[in-house]
């Protein structure tokens, strides 16, 4: 049998089932989605499975049933009907200036006006979005799908930049905007990111958005549990045991120690972090891929101008409200840095509804707190030194 290969980079969900990727199976949360609500909202840190998510949610609903066989959703009786798709892609753009934005917002848009025709009349972005859905259905006699990637990518980008931030949002609020104005062609609608804006409004504006960003029930749907490592990664485990000649026992231990520790709500099981542990399997070496991948400067500006301590950050405490919302100019430093993937729940109280916060694992505090913030400190170096005997609990 041919070898699969894990999907480093490639998050479209019909490339990795077509190609044999390795694929964790997570359709029956999908499944659960999509029959249970209409409009969702999840917040995960970057390189954490968000765009992947969305990518089989599309595959889904563009009737592509034949992705699906021998996954957990293939089990429930779906219509498998095709429905008008409308992606907007907040990835990959330039954030320094507003071009980048309009240029993306045109580009995504332009495309689905050439499907489905465009009005005659000049309108402004919001306006164009909400007419082509509206088109759309009246042309297939399906309801739309909207799924928006990285809504936060340029707001989270200008934190440091109050004018250029408050121009992002005045753009990005009236498109959010239109998930409530067109709901009456919207089938099913789902946003992510990393952060969760309060003063963007959509929250309020979509009265029906479910947040499952702290749902027990959705709390894997990003992410890798202990279960899904040992069942579907074995090939990955025993390619680093062998490069690396560590026993497999070791080597499934020196993973957990890099990798795990992710938790996203009050009952979430131990979630290891897909992207290091893709790039540790194909390259059979572990390594800090996720830090390389690049820190926010505003976080990194952030926290050298904080008045945080070290013992506060690895024993931080805060309740849902803080670390849910942000605010766009007063966030504090440790909604960032949770919301960011630097720090994770890892105890909850509930009498007094208090999440107690630390470091996820040895990738996270080597390559965040010791390379970039805490280096001249001797007091981190001491617990950069023990976590080489024990991992962070």
């Amino acid at each position: 049998m041919e070898r699969r290969h894990f999907p480093v980079g490639i998050e479209t969900f019909s490339e990795l089932r077509e190609k044999n990727y390795v694929y964790i199976d997570k359709t029956e949360l999908i499944h659960r989605l999509v029959t249970s609500g209409k409009y969702y909202f999840l917040s995960r840190p970057r390189r954490f499975g968000k765009s992947l998510l969305l990518s089989t949610i599309r595959s889904f609903y563009e009737g592509r049933r034949d992705l699906f066989d021998g996954l957990a959703i293939s089990r429930y009786a779906h219509s498998w009907e095709s429905h008008p798709i409308f992606h907007l892609n907040f990835v990959n753009f330039n954030t320094s200036s507003i071009d980048g934005l309009n240029s993306i917002l045109e580009h995504q848009i332009s495309r689905w006006e050439e499907m489905y025709g465009r009005s005659g009349v000049r309108l402004d972005f919001a306006q164009r979005f909400y007419d082509v859905i509206e088109r759309s259905v009246l042309q297939t006699g399906q309801q739309a799908v909207v799924l928006i990637d990285e809504y936060d990518k340029a707001l989270v980008s200008t934190l440091g930049n109050s004018e250029l931030h408050e121009q992002f949002r005045s753009i990005l609020k009236p498109i959010y905007g239109t998930l409530k104005a067109a709901d009456r062609y919207i089938s099913f609608g789902m946003i992510t990111g990393v952060s969760r804006f309060s003063r963007l409004s959509i929250f309020s504006d979509i009265n029906n958005l479910s947040d499952i960003s702290f749902a027990n029930e959705y709390s894997t749907i990003c992410g890798i549990t202990e279960e899904e490592l040992l069942r579907d990664c074995w090939e990955g485990i025993e390619k680093v045991s062998s490069a690396t000649a560590t026993p497999v026992d070791e080597t499934v231990a020196l993973l957990k120690r890099n990798y795990d520790g992710y938790h996203f709500t009050r009952k979430c099981p131990d979630l290891y972090n897909p992207f290091s542990l893709f790039n540790a399997f194909e390259r059979g070496e572990v390594g800090n891929y996720w830090f390389a991948t690049g820190t926010p400067t505003f976080l990194i500006e952030r926290m050298r101008n904080a008045n945080t301590s070290l013992p506060q950050l690895l024993h931080s405490e805060a309740d849902t409200t803080q670390l849910s919302d942000i605010d766009s100019y007063s966030s504090s430093t440790i909604a960032l840095l949770f919301q960011t993937g630097y720090l994770t729940i890892k105890r909850y109280d509930p009498e007094y509804d208090t999440y107690f916060l630390g470091l996820p694992n040895r990738e996270v505090a080597h390559g965040f707190f010791r390379d970039l913030l805490f280096a001249k400190d001797p007091q981190y170096r001491q617990l950069v030194d023990r976590l080489d005997e024990a991992p962070i609990r």
